[in-house]
């Protein structure tokens, strides 16, 4: 590329994402996201334009850095390009349009850990009314983050009581009877 070419747009040469562990690599048409093949390469490089958006959609609860796409820079010499074509640049550097294997760039990303909502209900077992003893099973819960220790509440009339034992369930109904 010289002083006088202006930058038209990239080659994708390689893809290194493993789509069934890690997730795709994407270019959106103007239209919808588009993968990116895991078989290009510098004889068969996807071509984008300097305005394609470029995404790495991730598989469900994978978190990590995912395989790279490397591209080669093409400058405007032979023409404008068009995202979505091949061209080989076998053949590059020099007065060629594209960039040869030392000017590559790297395209990376990290996907970070999202805390995913837990899935399933506790089952409650008892009869709720005095002096009688409520159990709750919490094995009908699951997270794939993992559970924390539980915390249980109750709520008597309209207060809330945080880790309810019957000696502070007791002061509480006490207490809000002798306030009233």
């Amino acid at each position: 590329m010289t002083s006088a070419d202006a930058f038209a747009g990239v080659a994708v040469v390689a893809n290194t994402a493993n789509e069934s562990s890690e997730g795709v690599w994407q270019w959106h048409n103007g239209t919808s996201w588009v993968d990116i093949s895991t078989s290009v390469s510098t004889s068969n490089a996807l071509v984008l334009e300097t305005t394609t958006l470029v995404r790495f959609l991730p598989n469900a609860d994978y978190n990590c850095s995912p395989g790279t796409l490397t591209a080669r820079l093409i400058d405007d010499s032979a023409g404008a390009v068009t995202a979505g074509s091949m061209v080989d640049v076998t053949t590059s550097g020099g007065t060629t349009a594209y960039s040869d294997g030392s000017n590559a760039v790297v395209l990376d990303t990290t996907v970070s850990p999202v805390n995913d909502a837990p899935a399933g209900l506790p089952t409650i077992t008892g009869t709720a009314t005095e002096d009688q003893t409520l159990t709750a099973d919490t094995s009908g819960i699951s997270d794939v983050d993992g559970l924390g220790a539980f915390l249980e509440r109750m709520v008597i009339g309209e207060m809330r009581v945080a880790h309810a034992n019957p000696t502070a369930v007791g002061s509480v109904c006490q207490n809000n009877m002798i306030s009233d």
